[in-house]
């Protein structure tokens, strides 16, 4: 349903008033143990194809408003460490000039905590609820952009074991999606523990050894009696390190590879039941001097599809994503990023469908105004090539303001 102005102007001064509230004093919150940071952000840009329709693509100017508020607490474990814990709530209200019937708004509220049990042992958990929507799904003019229900949960446990001389972490996360479009349920639960042993000075070796929990439950009746899922096991062996450059704060390269295989169990009997294939998880980056920075980033695995539909659920490919940051002045900086997807589309027996890649180009630059107050200009580009019938490609350019108050 088309919003009226009225209450799009509404909806702006509510969000603008309750950020003004909370920044009319200084929230440092001594007295009450917390800190308070309220923060509004304000885009303004142009979309060549708002829809990301192949064909018959309608371009349109909008405006963004997201506030967001944060409670912030901490507690002091020693005399160097500090327990911290923090509640966050935020909406981003996304508006089109030239097409009203696809706005949006997202809304999520999150508690992260990191909390230390002793000067080699911690905790850390997040815990997030939101109302979003997937805004790089191919779909017909005058829709809104698919709408889900996202839960996560993610827990760390961080511990040193004197004896062995290793680092231990546990991890336990759990990612639940509930898409109204195709009524389709998701999860991605993730169980696991890796190992840090020291084997040269700022060398580790690595072992990491988890298992997946794949969910894609769809209501079709196309998908009724089907098998619903998959079990991977990842294991992996790997290496991480630092290389000291010109100055002892910023490392000349560093990097963290890890290899191994994936092996992929099908929770119900099937025709691809099982299946295994290398996977790996690749970060390198190098600095050249203090103020520039390149990074590699890749990784293989099996996931769920971002954009379910009855016809497809799960995904088996890789990511590659190369980022260029960079700090011209002391208040100006900038990042430019290109990513690369290439996707095997399953359906949910594991059987190929089809396949995707997915092209985005992006330049970020950021002027730092003083005052808590920050304004950039981003500039995107975005080619997904799927089949002559689902291909696409969008350009997006904005100018965005950002207050903390």
């Amino acid at each position: 349903m088309t919003k009226t102005p009225t209450r799009y102007i509404s909806t702006c001064r509510l969000a603008l008033t309750i950020i003004l509230m909370t920044g009319v004093k200084p929230a440092t919150g001594d007295d009450l143990g917390f800190t308070i940071i309220p923060v509004f952000k304000t885009v303004l840009g142009y979309d060549t194809n708002i829809f990301r329709a192949p064909h018959h693509q309608q371009c349109s100017k909008f405006l963004s408003i997201n506030p967001s508020l944060t409670l912030q607490t901490t507690l002091p474990q020693t005399a160097w460490q500090e327990s911290k814990y923090s509640l966050s709530l935020n909406s981003d209200s996304h508006r089109y000039l030239n097409a009203r019937e696809a706005d949006y708004t997202d809304v999520a509220a999150s508690i992260d905590m990191c909390h230390f049990l002793d000067d080699k042992s911690r905790i850390a958990a997040d815990f997030t609820i939101a109302e979003l929507h997937n805004t790089c799904t191919p779909r017909r003019s005058h829709t809104p952009p698919p709408e889900y229900r996202k839960y996560t949960t993610n827990i760390f446990y961080t511990s040193h074991l004197d004896r062995i001389n290793t680092e231990l972490e546990v991890a336990g996360t759990l990612d639940k999606r509930q898409h109204k479009l195709y009524k389709t349920r998701q999860s991605n639960g993730t169980w696991g523990a890796t190992f840090y042993h020291p084997i040269f000075s700022k060398t580790q070796a690595i072992v990491e050894l988890n298992k997946r929990s794949l969910l894609s439950d769809s209501n079709s009746s196309a998908n009724v009696g089907t098998n619903k899922g998959f079990y991977v096991t990842n294991y992996l062996i790997g290496i991480n390190w630092e290389i000291a450059g010109h100055a002892p704060d910023y490392p000349l390269i560093n990097g963290d590879v890890r290899w191994g295989r994936r092996y992929r169990d099908a929770k119900s009997p099937g025709p691809n039941n099982s299946k295994h294939y290398p996977g790996w998880q690749v970060t390198l980056s190098y600095l050249p001097c203090s103020c520039s920075q390149l990074q590699l980033i890749s990784h293989r695995d099996y996931n769920l599809i971002a954009d379910p539909e009855p016809s497809a659920c799960f995904t088996n490919g890789t990511q590659t994503t190369l980022i260029w940051r960079h700090n011209w002045l002391t208040y100006i900086k900038s990042d430019l990023s290109w990513s690369v997807t290439h996707e095997q589309l399953q359906d949910q027996s594991g059987s190929a469908i089809e396949k995707r890649k997915t092209d985005t180009i992006a330049l970020n630059i950021t002027l730092d105004l003083g005052w808590q107050t920050d304004s950039g200009a981003t500039i995107s580009f975005g080619h997904n090539r799927q089949n002559r019938h689902n291909s696409f490609s969008y350009h997006t350019y904005q100018v965005e303001v950002t207050l903390q108050l």
